[in-house]
């Protein structure tokens, strides 16, 4: 289902009766989910991005590659990322260095090195949230995003 298509399913949804409104329920989440998916700068606001790190947000803005949200703070030297990619867990880990292995929200993750640290938490859909930040940080923004999405 295309994005326009998810679009039109949820301005239905807005005008459908109480009965029609719960049978499709379900679409409604997905809209947002997938809606989330495509500015992923929505899936962490920036009040919880200065909670998790300690330190005030001077901006997040999203790139086009992934597309990706850069998160960027005040009298912190490294920017936090997130972005959610079309591969698998397994590819994703497959050059992670010193990968650790948990469950974030009851899905499978994996936290290790590419040069930097990275975060990789498995998605519904062939679909992976990545995270580059310390693990400790990545762990509390891949959870905020678990809940955005709805996942786990």
């Amino acid at each position: 289902m295309t994005l326009a298509a998810l679009a039109l399913a949820g301005a239905a949804l807005s005008t459908a009766g109480p009965r029609d409104a719960r049978a499709a329920a379900p679409v409604r989440v997905r809209v947002a989910a997938v809606a989330a998916a495509t500015n992923p700068c929505s899936l962490v606001s920036a009040d919880q991005a200065s909670r998790i790190v300690g330190a005030r947000v001077l901006s997040s803005r999203e790139a086009p590659l992934g597309p990706t949200c850069i998160y960027a703070f005040r009298r912190k030297a490294s920017d936090v990322t997130i972005v959610i990619e079309s591969l698998t867990l397994k590819r994703a880990i497959g050059t992670l260095r010193r990968p650790s292995k948990f469950l974030l929200r009851g899905r499978l993750s994996y936290c290790g090195t590419l040069g930097h640290q990275v975060l990789f938490t498995s998605l519904p859909r062939g679909k992976v949230l990545s995270v580059s930040a310390p693990c400790a940080t990545a762990r509390r923004f891949a959870q905020q995003a678990l809940i955005h999405l709805r996942v786990g």
